[in-house]
């Protein structure tokens, strides 16, 4: 089993996103599926956020990142439902 990466997803605008704050020495590699870890409280545990698409890695850096293809496209969506408790 690959040991879990912890990271932060950010949105660069136009409707793309990236993973930041993932350190230097975890293990990811382009193809790797992102799901949410509910550590922020917020989002819960398991949802499926995306797909690394290509990694930013530097050793000078303490941290990498990487591009995320997302996996709900918003340009698509008509009608959205939100459900709560």
């Amino acid at each position: 089993e690959n040991p879990l990466v912890y990271g932060v997803i950010k949105g660069k605008g136009n409707l793309s996103i990236y993973l930041d704050l993932v350190a230097v020495d975890d293990e990811m590699s382009e193809g790797d599926i992102l799901v949410t870890s509910a550590l922020d409280g917020i989002f819960p545990k398991g949802l499926l956020v995306g797909k690394i698409t290509s990694i930013d890695k530097n050793d000078a850096k303490p941290f990498q990142m990487a591009q995320i293809q997302p996996f709900l496209r918003l340009k698509n969506i008509d009608t959205l439902f939100v459900i709560t408790r």
